[in-house]
């Protein structure tokens, strides 16, 4: 038999969390943008995210704004992430919130 996973260890998966989606993930590793939407902030987050950490990671997070400035504010604190402008901050937040947010 297969073994049973915690949600936890699954969300690294893409196949596990895969009938738990409720929205189409764009993440394309065959996209020199890995699938991010062409928009303002975009390069932003390829720098600030993926500079430590796979762009599926950021996608598939589907946080609300709370979430995302939380995340930002930890990464920056706790995670050598340099501290960020305010107006970067602010496309980041925006990019995050329009494409990856769980808000409508």
């Amino acid at each position: 038999s297969e073994p049973a996973y915690n949600a936890s260890f699954n969300v690294l998966d893409p196949s596990a969390n895969a009938a738990q989606e409720t929205r189409v993930s764009p993440f394309d590793p065959n996209d020199p943008h890995w699938g991010l939407p062409e928009a303002e902030g975009r390069e932003l987050v390829e720098a600030y995210c993926g500079a430590c950490h796979s762009l599926r990671l950021v996608m598939q997070q589907n946080m609300v704004a709370t979430g995302w400035d939380a995340t930002l504010t930890r990464m920056t604190a706790d995670r050598g992430m340099p501290e960020l402008q305010p107006d970067i901050r602010g496309s980041i937040m925006a990019y995050l919130n329009e494409y990856f947010g769980s808000e409508p």
